[in-house]
């Protein structure tokens, strides 16, 4: 599921991604992602989400998978540095980070290593 408020980057994220072989979901905030991966309809292994976004943040996203019994792993994108983010206020630091624009090399090791696998 890939998960930006921003519908240039969620569009060329949703080409980007399909042309690797991944399925794609997209939602427009926090909450429609919240809502689609509660409704069941998908099955989603893996969430790449913006960390600032309106209605429900990339943090408060990730709080809500976390209450769930089976969450998909999660990896945030920010136009935003690591350091900009804060120590944990918007974004824990521990988790992964790809900085926007998406450098393509750095996108498929985070998310191959968050799915476990080599290839989609």
């Amino acid at each position: 599921m890939l998960v930006d408020d921003e519908k240039d980057l969620r569009r060329a994220g949703c080409r980007l991604l399909s042309r690797l072989g991944y399925p794609v979901v997209t939602a427009e905030n926090g909450q429609e992602a919240l809502d689609l991966l509660t409704a069941g309809d998908h099955e989603i292994d893996l969430v790449l989400s913006d960390v600032v976004m309106p209605n429900l943040s990339g943090k408060e996203l990730y709080e809500a998978l976390q209450r769930m019994s089976d969450p998909p792993s999660i990896i945030f994108t920010s136009g935003y540095s690591a350091s900009e983010l804060g120590s944990g206020d918007l974004l824990d630091p521990s988790l992964p980070l790809v900085s926007k624009p998406r450098e393509l090399p750095e996108l498929v090791a985070k998310i191959r290593a968050a799915l476990g696998a080599g290839d989609p």
